[in-house]
C-alpha cells in the first residue's frame, strides 16, 4: 500500500516512517512525500534513508517536487474575476 504525506519535509515524517519500519503488518511498502520546499524534501530524503537503515521491510521512499506540482493554482488575477463575478 501506498502512503502519501502533503507536507512530507514535516518534523513529524521521521516519526511516522519509524512507525512504518517498526510494523510491517501496516502493510505500507511505499511512501510518497510531497512538499512546496525541495530543500525539505532532500533532507527528510536523507533522514530517512538513515532511518532505513538495517531495516529489510522498510518502506520504500519516493517524493514530488513542486515542478511535479499536481495541484496547479491559479494566477490571483483569476482569483480576483471570479470572486468578483460571484459578487455581481
Amino acid at each position: 500500500m501506498r502512503l502519501t504525506i502533503l507536507g512530507g519535509g514535516g518534523f513529524r515524517v521521521p516519526l511516522v516512517y519509524r512507525a512504518l519500519c517498526a510494523d510491517p503488518e501496516l502493510g505500507v511498502d511505499e511512501l510518497v512525500l510531497y512538499d512546496v520546499e525541495p530543500s525539505r524534501l532532500v533532507t527528510m530524503s536523507a533522514v530517512l534513508e538513515h532511518l532505513a537503515e538495517g531495516v529489510d521491510h522498510a518502506p520504500r521512499v519516493d517524493s514530488f517536487p513542486p515542478e511535479r506540482e499536481v495541484f496547479v493554482r491559479p494566477p490571483i488575477d483569476v482569483l480576483a474575476n471570479f470572486r468578483r463575478k460571484r459578487r455581481e
